[in-house]
């Protein structure tokens, strides 16, 4: 309730208490303007261009936030401070490259402190990054994972510097990790980690999904056997997750996937399962990697549904979240919508407001491409909307984001490149990702304005 109604019922009551006839009727005590004392910053050990800034607050109204950036440039990022059990203040901030002075202020409502610098420490060296940026490419941060002699998450602004790295903690987990995922509270990174070569029993892997919390304070290793390639993060805290599940055919193991689900308590279904879904067919088997059947390679979320790509089926398939019944299929697998033009071992997909984007490693005679079709769910065809072709030719990995501006982010795999482009193929910025001389395969991506713990 407001400030004047709730005078209005004082003053109708016997005993009410004599208002001040000094202060204008209605006025309530002025809040006292924010004021900031012990203002510190520091560096994450684990991760040096992560800086946590400290700071005594008292007065003002509103949430205290911290405004930063590089020092040079005109680009600013705000986060939110938390409350500490002391009483002080304290804010991560993700978004300034290694060897940079990064300028920042606290704040709270339109009460800003002065403008402090930090100097951010040493890159990774595990990973070599290199932009060429334009100058006219997006603001955002892009996540990916490199798949280097060590393999772990990356954070890269639009210009292609690093603002967060982790390399996967040491172990026989596996050599490859295709994504990264920031938490739905923006307070850690997860990526994933498995080995495809694995044949033994697919309860026994070492497989699993690393958790490293944003400040690269700590990590803590997840085990999940039956992943691969893709995971989403719900906001209930729970966990979606390709999996595989192996079936004996004529004396043989071979391996096909499913779509699970794990609630914040620990259950476990399939949302999905491909043996009781798809025909098998042992033609659709690859030599690489070899028992494989459908090999799913990519997972997105739509509203409470969900698609999946499947290389080895040339095939995307939309799925009912409520019951795991098919909703479209788009591709080889018949029945399916036909693209026109086809595709072929694709990988990361996104879907558009009628129209899905995707990245088409084997379609194209000669290279891989980014290719937007039509996707009505009750039509025969789809039609191309848009592609771009940058010559090169990637048969592991790729992945596609729209921008709001209609841009498009793509990380082409194995060539180890990430770039930004416009309607009309006007590259913004590439990203080079590599390991000495050599280009290093980057995996999956996800796109973000801001990177901001809630």
């Amino acid at each position: 309730m407001h400030a004047l109604p709730l005078l209005l019922l004082a003053a109708c009551t016997p005993t009410a208490p004599k208002l001040d006839d000094s202060a204008p009727f209605g006025d309530t005590a002025p809040v006292k303007p924010a004021s900031f004392s012990e203002v510190s910053a520091s560096l994450s050990q684990a991760i040096p261009a992560v800086v946590t800034v400290s700071f005594v607050l008292e007065g003002g109204a509103g949430e205290p936030w911290v405004r930063f950036g590089p020092a040079a440039e005109d680009e600013r990022y705000e986060t939110l401070a938390v409350e500490q059990q002391d009483g002080s203040w304290s804010a991560i901030l993700v978004g300034c490259p290694p060897s940079t002075t990064c300028s920042y202020a606290a704040g709270r409502g339109e009460t800003q402190d002065q403008e402090r610098e930090i100097t951010t420490g040493e890159g990774p060296d595990w990973v070599k990054i290199e932009g060429e940026p334009t100058g006219a490419q997006s603001r955002g941060f892009v996540l990916t994972t490199a798949l280097s002699e060590k393999n772990g998450g990356l954070i890269l602004d639009m210009q292609g510097r690093p603002v967060w790295w982790y390399a996967a903690p040491e172990g026989d987990a596996g050599g490859l990790s295709t994504c990264a995922r920031l938490a739905p509270d923006g307070r850690s990174v997860w990526f994933n980690q498995f080995d495809l070569g694995d044949h033994g029993p697919i309860e026994s892997s070492p497989a699993r999904l690393v958790q490293v919390a944003l400040d690269g304070s700590w990590h803590q290793l997840h085990p999940l056997p039956d992943n691969h390639h893709d995971f989403t993060l719900l906001d209930d805290g729970g966990l979606v997750w390709l999996g595989l599940e192996d079936r004996e055919i004529q004396g043989e193991l071979v391996r096909g996937d499913r779509l699970v689900q794990r609630t914040p308590a620990g259950d476990e279904r399939d949302l999905w399962n491909g043996w009781d879904s798809l025909e098998f067919d042992p033609e659709q088997l690859h030599e690489s990697p070899p028992g494989y059947w459908t090999l799913a390679n990519h997972l997105e979320r739509d509203g409470e549904d969900w698609a999946i790509s499947f290389k080895n089926l040339d095939t995307i398939i939309g799925i009912d979240g409520s019951d795991g019944s098919e909703r479209w299929r788009l591709g080889q697998e018949q029945p399916a919508i036909a693209p026109d033009p086809p595709f072929a071992g694709q990988h990361g997909f996104t879907l558009l407001d009628g129209s899905i984007l995707l990245f088409d490693n084997g379609g194209s005679p000669v290279n891989s491409r980014l290719l937007e079709l039509g996707l009505d769910p009750d039509a025969t065809t789809a039609a191309k909307h848009w592609d771009h072709d940058n010559g090169a030719r990637t048969l592991i990995l790729g992945d596609v984001v729209r921008l709001a501006n209609g841009n498009t982010i793509a990380a082409w795999g194995t060539a180890g490149l990430i770039e930004e482009v416009t309607a009309d193929g006007a590259v913004l910025t590439r990203i080079s990702v590599g390991r000495g001389d050599n280009l290093v395969p980057v995996g999956f991506i996800e796109y973000r304005e801001s990177i901001a713990p809630r």
